[in-house]
């Protein structure tokens, strides 16, 4: 059975229902999969594999265009066994644009052999740096 965690290294918490701060820079936003039928030799992945995440305005879900797609080489990816871990960021650049408390809707999507799949959906909130 495959499980999988999406969250931040420094606090170790999830990042559903996470709060952060508008303007830090998030750089270590990370995955880590577990899926016996993943396998590799040698450290190179048996499968090509590759992830997205989506962001959209929770107001706009699910049809709103999205304001920021993570995906291909914006993951750093390595496949150890049926063990897959990936990491990403989220510069403060990106998280400035939200001028007040801002609810955000994520899609965390694995590509397996061209098939896309959701693995975790789920929301959390940039607040300004100053609280409101």
């Amino acid at each position: 059975m495959r499980s999988y965690r999406f969250y931040r290294k420094s606090t170790n918490q999830p990042i559903a229902g996470s709060t952060f701060m508008r303007g830090d820079d998030l750089d270590d936003i990370a995955v880590l999969v577990v899926d016996p039928s993943q396998k590799s030799e040698d450290g190179q992945p048996a499968k090509v594999i590759s992830l997205r995440l989506v962001i959209k305005l929770a107001s706009e879900h699910p049809h709103g265009a999205p304001l920021l797609v993570k995906e291909g080489s914006d993951f750093l990816i390595s496949v150890t066994g049926n063990v897959l871990e990936a990491s990403t960021d989220l510069s403060g650049l990106e998280t400035s644009i939200f001028p007040e408390v801002t609810t955000l809707i994520y899609d965390l999507e694995r590509t397996i052999d061209g098939k896309r799949k959701t693995i975790e959906q789920d929301r959390f909130t940039v607040i300004p740096d100053v609280a409101v």
